[in-house]
C-alpha cells in the first residue's frame, strides 16, 4: 500500500486514488471503511502538486512504484515548472477550461441524441450508432485515465501524438477485430472534426494521421444456388432452437424460426438490400418508368447517411424488378398489395425496425451453420454481395446504378430507364451467370 513517509509530507507528494479521484487518507472514500479493504489498490498512484501564480497548480500523476524515484521526479518536476513558469502545455491545470474533453464528450453524445435544444446542432443517428460512438468514447477516457489525466481538466488541443498513442495501444490490448479496431479511429477523429467545424475551435485533429488496420485475408464471398437452396430447406420450426455456448447460462438457448424468414432471405439475395433497408420495404415503392421498366425506389441509406445525417432524405436508388424478384414478390401477393403503404416482410408489433433487421440476420447466421459451406464463414450480409456480384456479370459498371454505389445524385427517370432496358433486367434471373435455374 501506498504511503508517503512522514519526512516528505509537505513537499508536494500525494497518493490518488484513479478509482475515485480521491488522495488517499485513512479512510477509502467509496465505502467508508479502512484503507486496508480498498479493492482498488492498484489505483493508488504517487502525484505530485506544485502550486502556481493565481491559485493555479499543476499536477502529475507518476507510475513507477520505487518512492525514491518519486523524490527525483519531484526535484525535477518543480525545476521544469519554475523554468517553464507552469506555462508546459503537456501538464494539466486544475483551473477548468471551457474547452476540456469532458464536456465536450458531454456535448457531442448529447447532440447524437437529439438533446440540444438549439435543434440544427444535433446530429440524429440511429440509436445502435449512438451506444457504438459512447463505448468508443468512454474507452478514449479510459485510456487516458489510466494513465493519470484528468479529463474535465485536459484541453482538447492539448491531445497530440503522445496521447493518441496511448489510446491506439489500449485499443490494441482489446484484440479487437479489424473492422471493430478501424471503427474506434474513425469514430475519435469524426469527434474531433465535430469540435473543429461545430464548435468553431482551431486547433489540428490529432488524430488524422492514424491509419486503419486491413484484414488482407478475408475475401469477399458470395453464396452459392446449391447453399441457398440448401438453407432454404433447413429453415424450418424443428431447427430453430439455437443453443448457447455457455452452459452455465441461465437460458440454454434462443427460438429462431419465425414464418417469414424463408421470404426475408429470398428478398435480401433478389433485392440486394442491407437488412435496415430490407425491413423498410412497403408495397407501393413500387414504380412504373416512362419505358415501361420498373422498379423499386428506396431510400439510399448510405448516403442520405453521409450528406444528411438521417437515414431518410431526397436522395434515393433503385431496385430493378428483375424476372426472378417479380416472381418472388407475386408469391408474396403483389396483386393484391401493389400500391399499398404495407411493408413488403410485415413485421410484428411493437418491434422497431433495427430489432426486427437484428432478428433476421440473427436467424440467417443461426440456420447458415446447418448447410455444408466448405467451411467458409457464410454472413447475412454476403447475400448482398452475391446480388452485387451476378448484376455486375450481366451490366459491367452500369450495376453501380444499382448497388447505390458511387451513386450520389438523384437519377433521371430517363436515364435510369435506358440503363434498364439496356441491361434487360426485366428477363435477368439470380444466379444467371451460373445458368442455374430460377430460385
Amino acid at each position: 500500500m501506498k504511503k508517503v513517509p512522514e519526512k516528505h509530507k509537505g513537499q508536494g507528494i500525494f497518493v490518488r486514488c484513479l478509482k475515485c479521484k480521491w488522495q488517499v487518507k485513512d479512510e477509502c472514500k467509496l465505502t467508508g471503511k479502512h484503507l486496508s479493504t480498498c479493492k482498488y489498490k492498484d489505483k493508488h498512484k504517487y502525484e505530485l502538486l506544485v502550486h502556481l501564480a493565481e491559485d493555479r497548480r499543476r499536477q502529475k500523476i507518476l507510475h513507477t512504484e520505487n518512492f525514491d524515484e518519486v523524490l527525483i521526479e519531484n526535484v525535477k518536476f518543480r525545476a521544469e515548472m519554475k523554468a517553464n513558469r507552469g506555462n508546459n502545455g503537456t501538464l494539466q491545470t486544475r483551473e477548468k477550461i471551457k474547452t476540456n474533453l469532458f464536456d465536450l464528450i458531454v456535448e457531442y453524445l448529447d447532440n447524437l441524441d437529439g438533446k440540444n435544444p438549439i435543434i440544427h446542432l444535433n446530429i440524429p443517428v440511429a440509436k445502435r450508432h449512438r451506444t457504438n460512438i459512447a463505448l468508443i468514447l468512454k474507452r478514449f477516457a479510459t485510456s487516458l485515465r489510466d494513465k493519470g489525466y484528468n479529463l474535465k481538466y485536459l484541453d482538447a488541443k492539448d491531445v497530440t501524438d503522445i496521447e493518441v498513442d496511448i489510446f491506439n495501444r489500449y485499443v490494441l490490448s482489446l484484440d479487437l477485430a479489424h473492422s471493430t479496431y478501424n471503427a474506434h479511429l474513425v469514430g475519435l477523429k469524426t469527434f474531433y472534426n465535430w469540435i473543429i467545424d461545430k464548435k468553431d475551435y482551431k486547433i489540428n485533429n490529432p488524430f488524422k494521421h492514424t491509419s486503419l488496420q486491413f484484414n488482407t485475408d478475408k475475401e469477399v464471398q458470395i453464396i452459392t444456388q446449391k447453399e441457398f437452396n440448401s438453407l432454404l430447406g433447413v429453415v424450418t420450426p424443428e431447427n430453430g432452437y439455437m443453443f448457447f455456448k455457455n452452459p452455465n447460462a441461465r437460458q440454454k438457448g434462443k427460438y429462431m424460426y419465425r414464418d417469414y424468414l424463408v421470404m426475408a432471405f429470398k428478398l435480401a439475395l433478389e433485392t440486394g438490400c442491407r437488412r435496415e433497408e430490407l425491413v423498410e420495404l412497403k408495397w407501393n415503392f413500387l414504380r412504373v418508368l416512362p419505358d415501361g421498366a420498373e422498379c423499386l425506389y428506396i431510400n439510399n441509406l448510405k448516403v442520405n447517411r453521409i450528406k444528411t445525417s438521417k437515414a431518410h432524405g431526397k436522395f434515393k436508388r433503385p431496385i430493378p424488378i428483375t424476372n426472378s424478384l417479380r416472381t418472388l414478390l407475386n408469391e408474396m401477393g403483389l396483386n393484391e398489395k401493389a400500391g399499398k403503404d404495407e411493408y413488403i416482410i410485415e413485421r410484428p408489433k411493437g418491434v422497431s425496425a433495427m430489432k426486427f433487421a437484428e432478428n433476421i440476420s440473427r436467424a440467417f447466421n443461426h440456420y447458415i451453420k446447418l448447410v455444408d459451406t466448405g467451411n467458409r464463414k457464410i454472413e447475412f450480409m454476403d447475400l448482398r454481395k452475391t446480388y452485387i456480384t451476378f448484376l455486375t456479370l450481366k451490366l459491367g459498371n452500369k450495376a453501380k446504378i444499382f448497388t447505390g454505389h458511387a451513386s450520389d445524385d438523384i437519377l433521371i427517370d430517363s436515364y435510369l430507364a435506358k440503363e434498364y432496358i439496356a441491361g434487360d433486367l426485366s428477363n435477368f434471373n439470380m444466379f444467371e451467370g451460373k445458368k442455374s435455374e430460377a430460385i
